[in-house]
């Protein structure tokens, strides 16, 4: 294949040449890669097998007021920083570059998993969680909106913080 071909105008005779690419641009994939769905199903596995073990010790009532606003706040903080590390171990596993772009992958990733596993699983088992009380229950239903946004967020800083330390 050639790297030049010949633009042609309305004149029969005159022609310009045009210097054109001989590979492809490569753009960054979105499509979800192997890893990123294990992780995200490993996330939700370990979430789902705390919250049934320590739920109803752990987890205050939804109406129990300042209690119920701290573990927002720990749920939220532990998601940002958990996904954010995530994700930098996920570079170094699928050894790939971290950018913002595979960062929100993964987090993007993270959040479907996420939210169709509990979906099915909350729709299975009558609208609660095995081996939780309802008010319990509610609370984690109210951390889990607040958190999965941050699923997203955290990977992608990282990736962009990734992407402003790497040496040009």
């Amino acid at each position: 294949m050639s790297d030049e071909h010949a633009i042609h105008t309305a004149s029969p005779h005159a022609s310009v040449t045009v210097p054109t690419r001989s590979r492809p641009i490569r753009r960054p994939v979105l499509v979800p890669q192997p890893l990123d769905v294990a992780i995200g199903t490993g996330i939700w596995v370990l979430a789902t097998v705390a919250i049934m073990v320590v739920g109803n010790r752990v987890l205050p009532d939804v109406d129990a007021g300042f209690p119920t606003l701290v573990a927002y706040l720990i749920v939220c903080a532990a998601t940002l920083s958990g996904t954010y590390a995530i994700a930098g171990v996920r570079a170094r596993l699928g050894r790939t570059a971290l950018n913002a772009i595979t960062g929100l992958r993964l987090g993007a990733v993270i959040l479907v998993i996420g939210l169709f596993l509990d979906g099915v699983l909350l729709a299975a088992t009558g609208f609660s969680y095995p081996n939780v009380d309802a008010g319990p229950t509610k609370t984690i239903a109210v951390a889990f909106l607040l958190a999965y946004p941050l699923a997203v967020v955290g990977p992608w800083l990282a990736g962009l913080r990734a992407e402003r330390t790497r040496p040009a």
